[in-house]
C-alpha cells in the first residue's frame, strides 16, 4: 500500500533539512532513457502515458548507500502530449497532485529538484500523458550525519514582547551545488 507523508514521518524517514550534511559531487547520469548504457541506472526506454518509475539512487557511483536524498538536474525532452508533467517523490509516498516538470512538445524542459528518498535509498518520478525522455543527474546527496565543516548562522531575533534581544544560533549544513552539466 501507498504512504502517506505521515506515515513516513511515523517511520522517521522524513528529516528536517538541519539533520542532514550535503555533499556536492561531480555530477552523475543515473537515468537517460535516450541511449543503452549512458547511465548508470534505468533503461533506455521512454516513460509512457501514466507511468510511475522506481528510480535507484542510494548506492550509486558516488553515492553511498546511507543517502537519505539527492540533490539532481533533471532534464525532460522528446514529448509527445501537450499537457504531460513530471513529478517526483520519495519511493512509497502517495503521488500528489503536483508537477517538477511540465516538458511539451518540441522543447526540452530542465529544472533543478532536491527529493527524499524513499527507506530502500530510491524515488519515484511519474509521467502523466504521451512518453518522454527524462535524464538525471545527481550533483548533490544527502546523509543523516553532520558535516565535518560546517557554517554558523547567527540570527538576532527581537522580542518585542519582553523588549530584550535574543541571539539564536543555528548550525546548518551547506549545500555547495556543482554546475549543471
Amino acid at each position: 500500500p501507498m504512504m502517506t507523508q505521515a506515515d513516513l514521518a511515523a517511520q522517521d524517514v522524513a528529516v528536517s533539512s538541519t539533520d542532514l550534511a550535503t555533499t556536492s559531487i561531480t555530477p552523475v547520469r543515473i537515468i537517460d532513457t535516450r541511449r543503452p548504457g549512458a547511465a548508470l541506472g534505468g533503461t533506455a526506454v521512454p516513460w509512457g502515458a501514466l507511468e510511475t518509475r522506481t528510480v535507484d539512487a542510494a548506492g550509486l557511483g558516488p553515492i553511498p548507500a546511507d543517502a537519505v536524498g539527492v540533490v539532481l538536474n533533471v532534464t525532460a525532452l522528446n514529448a509527445t502530449e501537450q499537457g504531460t508533467f513530471l513529478t517526483l517523490v520519495p519511493t512509497g509516498v502517495e503521488m500528489p497532485n503536483a508537477s517538477t516538470w511540465n516538458p511539451t512538445p518540441g522543447e526540452i524542459a530542465y529544472n533543478a529538484a532536491t527529493v527524499l528518498l524513499g527507506p530502500d535509498g530510491t524515488f519515484e518520478v511519474y509521467n502523466y500523458a504521451g512518453s518522454v525522455d527524462v535524464i538525471i543527474d545527481v550533483t548533490a546527496y544527502m546523509t543523516r550525519e553532520l558535516a565535518d565543516s560546517v557554517d554558523t548562522v547567527e540570527t538576532e531575533v527581537d522580542d518585542v514582547e519582553n523588549k530584550s534581544l535574543i541571539s539564536v544560533i543555528d548550525v546548518l549544513p551547506m549545500p555547495h551545488m556543482a554546475a549543471s552539466i
